[in-house]
């Protein structure tokens, strides 16, 4: 994922020279120290003025002062010698030239941008005074800088607008009679040219921090936690500027291009919607640059390659134009010459731009100009001083990839190994140096050098396993497919077998570090609601937070720091942000060991430990075995997991062809004008060659398979895959996969094992919770409208409030439900009516499932709409429509069960249900991932299978088939869910009116699905026991 580069720059040049240099120097003042009372600001905060006490003023001047508004440094006062004015002379023009000359004049152009114009302040009766209406650059806030002559001396002032009368009591005696504070608003609106919004030093420090926060965390990859930030930073904005701020544009850009490294393509793009118009008309062409740059960055993450490199070529031309302008003198604080080059940030930017155009020509194979476009970045970094001299491994970095996309090994190697060299003295190691890493991997699998690739990648895994507790590792499935790729090379030339299974266990390994973004997200949510019902958890995950950022933001200093020349490095303030990290390395380890210690279910949840190859495959059958895939764009792998070993091979076709296939086959399984099509059986039967060619033969004496399906593959019902060619014969006589195999399907390997290994709960008392036909009233619509407003739920942006009534209210009925539910509770034999609730219509809302004691029914049957989609935006999640109240108050009856609610609620169900589902998704997105970030959450929360649908079935055929579950399940659920699914399938299969695989193949076991007589270890039994 591309991160914010701009984030650096604002780093660099407010961060650093103004917070390291500036706030850092004064926050050791000491209320001891001689102060000043000052006027309060016009919010009523008490504020006094300080002397600056670590710096002499020049000759003949006073010291400078800091302003401190409720203990909080929030302005400053400096002076300057002002010379006599001659007569004639302007007086206005000559306080202006002063501070133009002055020691603050550049540090003030670095921090805000301020109009040409000023204002006298006549209205608040000091004539001579001059104000500056101004921005801080970081934030967008307004900022007012005050020229106030006095004698031969020009007091420079600064601070937010409330501070107005502050500034002018620190410099100009008291008055008998004060301008009232109505006074002082009108001149702040003739000094702005309208309503100016008063922050308070809490708001603006809080704001800071925030912003600075955001950042950080974001070039350490850590997405969630910048997210978050970066809207409670535009939130504050929001309240307190005007919309069309350009400052809320840049956060909004800010905040888009984050969602976009989590790959929430629709979303991001409706940011930068936002965004757009307020850019358009800003009066500044960096502004423009820096979106078409970032529009580049998104629209890399969305593999959208030909349209990043239109917008990073735009970028570049655009950068190049403003880096070749007229320059500002940006030099030090004290007024003397500077080494920094004064177009530094605008040559950065063009740097960067340079950088994402070359990538992308490489992705498109323009390698010529992805060559010129690199070397050319990195001239530029060799040649200006002043910018950050990590970015230089990004731009190796790239040239690196583009010297292995050539052929040239040897090159891409020095490149590569130049990259950590550089990044590692400026930020340390860490994750931040896996891409390099991975790059020299690959780099090696390209040249057929498997060895090497695979040695290379082991290097790399022992690294992450030596990163702490805690650490967040972003490892995508690119990543990992040219280890693949090596692994089953590399395997061909093996002929002991032993030695093979040495190899393919390494790549077990690796396949546990991928997980779908989309189940990520919702795992993410569920414990985010965990914590918040949870008062001591939420305090620890607030410290963990806390924690994370300081040890971030000391290492982002120090990484500043370290890169400056020797002449200018400090060893002290070196060893103070070394001994920060370190505190804050040690202070994360003993909270997330905390963690682990009083919260174990919340940390297998969020941060599962690797699995162990053969404690594994010991707990599989002799007659099961685990598949699982890794989707890659070009070349996808299948991992066959059985009790006497791992088998790996290669798929040769990647995401959009296997995707296209399962369109394919999706759409004769959905009804189309009341009808259903035919299915084509010899596409199913091409797919299943495809798929398990690699390793057909080691399926042959197997009837389970568990399946840990990804990308389109999590939207397929493997069932309906046929293995033998078809022949025209009909779908009784087919040989679909399921009359060979019954069917589970987990959400990862690790969930599988946790559900193999947990220990056996007492048997509920009550049979059977249902609800069904929650009260909608939109029409009963075609299919397509009926995935309208289902998409449009799923795509709401609410944040943390509750979902639309009338958005839920406003879905097609699902009247055959209530019959649905009826069958099946006649299924369950002869029952008492104290072991059956079944909620339909108005009474199936979220407010009874609350009072009802869910842990009590072995059976929990949900038939209504699922909400699965295939991105999730915002807070969104995936979840089950309930009634919905008239207005919604809060999320805990809104009408929407979503995945972190169903994760905090209290299930020991053997089955649940969810009927009605359907993860086809609109765009091409399947909800596949959705429906397992689902899965994930009913497990958590105690419920041990779920059976789903993949899509929605007419309430008759659901009926027969639920029906025949159940009878072969048994009135004690002995037979287990997967099995009975099998002969269910089956009996609708044998039938020629049933046969077609609408009626049969849509429902799926997630889960373990096993009975426990058919373990080969009982549950919660240890392998200690049972090893030979």
């Amino acid at each position: 994922m591309l991160k914010i580069i701009r984030s650096y720059l604002k780093l660099l040049f407010l961060t650093i020279c103004y917070g390291t240099i500036f706030s850092q120097s004064f926050a050791q003042d000491k209320p001891k120290i001689q102060q000043q009372g000052l006027y309060d600001n016009l919010i009523d905060e008490k504020c006094v003025a300080r002397p600056r006490v670590d710096m002499l003023p020049p000759p003949g001047l006073p010291v400078d002062k800091m302003v401190y508004c409720n203990d909080q440094l929030v302005a400053s006062v400096s002076a300057e010698k002002l010379a006599a004015i001659d007569e004639g002379e302007d007086f206005k023009a000559k306080l202006m030239d002063t501070y133009a000359n002055s020691r603050v004049y550049n540090l003030n152009t670095k921090r805000m941008r301020c109009e040409d114009k000023t204002t006298n302040l006549a209205k608040i009766k000091w004539e001579n005074a001059l104000a500056y209406p101004c921005k801080l650059s970081n934030g967008g806030w307004p900022h007012l800088v005050v020229l106030l002559p006095r004698e031969d001396k020009l007091y420079i002032a600064e601070g937010a607008p409330s501070l107005l009368p502050t500034l002018i009591s620190a410099v100009y005696p008291k008055r008998k009679e004060e301008p009232t504070k109505s006074t002082y608003t009108e001149s702040l609106q003739e000094i702005f040219g309208g309503p100016v919004p008063l922050a308070s030093s809490k708001d603006l420090k809080n704001f800071d921090k925030i912003l600075a926060d955001a950042r950080t965390a974001n070039t350490q990859g850590r997405y969630q936690d910048s997210e978050s930030l970066f809207r409670k930073a535009l939130d504050l904005q929001t309240k307190l500027l005007n919309e069309k701020d350009i400052s809320i544009a840049e956060t909004l850009m800010d905040l888009a291009l984050n969602v976009s490294n989590q790959g929430r393509d629709e979303e991001a793009l409706a940011l930068f919607r936002r965004a757009d118009p307020i850019i358009q008309v800003s009066p500044n062409d960096s502004d423009r640059a820096r979106f078409a740059s970032y529009q580049g960055y998104h629209e890399a993450n969305s593999k959208r390659y030909d349209k990043a490199l239109q917008f990073s070529s735009g970028a570049v031309g655009s950068w190049r134009k403003i880096a070749a302008g007229p320059s500002v003198d940006f030099s030090s604080l004290f007024g003397e010459s500077s080494d920094a080059d004064p177009r530094a940030a605008e040559k950065g930017e063009l740097a960067l731009a340079l950088n994402l155009q070359a990538n992308m020509a490489l992705r498109l194979e323009q390698n010529e100009l992805a060559q010129a476009a690199a070397s050319e970045a990195l001239q530029i970094l060799n040649d200006t001083a002043g910018l950050p001299r990590w970015w230089k491994a990004d731009i190796l970095l790239t040239l690196g990839k583009i010297a292995s996309a050539q052929g040239r090994l040897s090159a891409a190697e020095k490149f590569l190994n130049t990259a950590l060299a550089e990044r590692g003295i400026s930020t340390g190691d860490g994750p931040h140096l896996l891409p390099i890493r991975f790059a020299l991997a690959k780099a090696y699998t390209s040249e057929a050098m498997h060895t090497s690739s695979i040695i290379t990648y082991r290097q790399i895994f022992k690294k992450i396993k030596s990163f702490p507790v805690g650490t967040k590792v972003n490892i995508k499935k690119e990543d990992i497919l040219p280890f693949a790729a090596s692994i089953v090379q590399h395997a061909k030339t093996i002929k002991d077998d032993r030695e093979k299974q040495g190899l393919f266990n390494e790549a077990f390994d690796a396949f546990q570090l991928l997980r779908p973004s989309v189940v990520e997200d919702t795992i993410s949510k569920a414990s985010a609601r965990l914590a918040i019902n949870d008062p001591d958890l939420a305090k620890l995950l607030e410290d963990i937070q806390n924690a994370e950022r300081e040890r971030d933001a000391a290492n982002v200093e120090l990484s500043y720091e370290s890169s400056l020349p020797d002449d200018q490095r400090s060893k002290l303030i070196e060893d103070q942000l070394t001994l920060r990290k370190k505190t804050a390395f040690l202070q994360l380890q003993k909270l997330n060991k905390e963690i682990n210690t009083r919260f174990p279910n919340y940390a297998t949840l969020t941060a599962p430990k690797p699995l162990n190859t053969v404690d594994f495959r010991n707990r599989i059958g002799a007659t099961e075995g685990a598949v699982s895939f890794i989707v890659g764009e070009s070349k996808s792998f299948i991992q066959l997991i059985r009790r006497d070993g791992i088998f790996i091979g290669e798929i040769k076709e990647g995401e959009e062809s296997l995707n296209e296939s399962v369109q394919a086959l999706r759409s004769a399984l959905e009804l189309k004008a009341g009808t259903i099509n035919e299915f084509d059986s010899p596409l199913s039967y091409s797919l299943y060659n495809r798929l398990f060619a690699p390793v057909k033969d080691k399926l042959l004496d197997l009837n389970h398979l568990i399946i840990i399906p990804s990308g389109p593959l999590a939207s397929l019902p493997f069932s309906l895959l046929i293995e033998k060619d078809p022949k025209n014969e009909g779908y009784e006589k087919a040989s679909w996969m399921v009359n060979r195999m019954a069917f589970s399907y987990s959400p990862s390997l690790k969930t599988f094992y946790s559900q193999r290994t947990a220990e056996k709960n007492s048997t509920p008392t009550k049979k059977l919770f249902a609800l069904a036909n929650p009260l909608l009233t939109g029409e009963k619509v075609q299919k397509k409208n009926s995935e309208k407003g289902l998409s449009a739920l799923a795509t709401s942006c609410r944040q943390a409030g509750p979902a639309s009534s009338d958005l839920i209210r406003s879905l097609a009925p699902l009247p055959d439900t209530e019959s649905e539910v009826k069958n099946v509770k006649n299924s369950l034999g002869k029952t008492e009516e104290s072991e059956i609730q079944i909620y339909t219509r108005k009474e199936a809302n979220e407010e009874n499932l609350r009072k009802v004691q869910l842990k009590d029914y072995r059976v929990l049957y949900f038939a209504t709409h699922g909400l699965l989609p295939g991105e999730l935006k915002c807070q969104a999640e995936p979840g089950l429509v309930l009634t919905p109240p008239k207005k919604a108050e809060s999320r805990n009856n809104d009408g929407l069960l979503e995945a972190s609610e169903i994760a905090s609620l209290k299930l020991n169900a053997d089955l649940v249900v969810l009927s009605a589902c359907n993860t086809a998704g609109s765009g091409g997105k399947f909800g596949g991932d959705a429906l397992s970030g689902l899965a994930e959450a009913f497990f958590y929360a105690g419920a041990k299978s779920l059976v789903v649908s993949h899509w929605q079935v007419p309430s008759k055929a659901t009926a027969s088939l639920m029906s025949k579950m159940f009878e072969e399940l048994g009135a004690e659920l002995e037979l287990g869910a997967s099995l009975a699914m099998r002969k269910a399938q089956t009996a609708l299969i044998s039938k020629k009116e049933t046969s077609h695989p609408f009626f049969w193949a849509a429902f799926v076991v997630v889960g373990d699905g096993i009975a426990d007589s058919w373990l080969p270890i009982p549950r919660g039994e240890k392998l200690a026991k049972n090893a030979k």
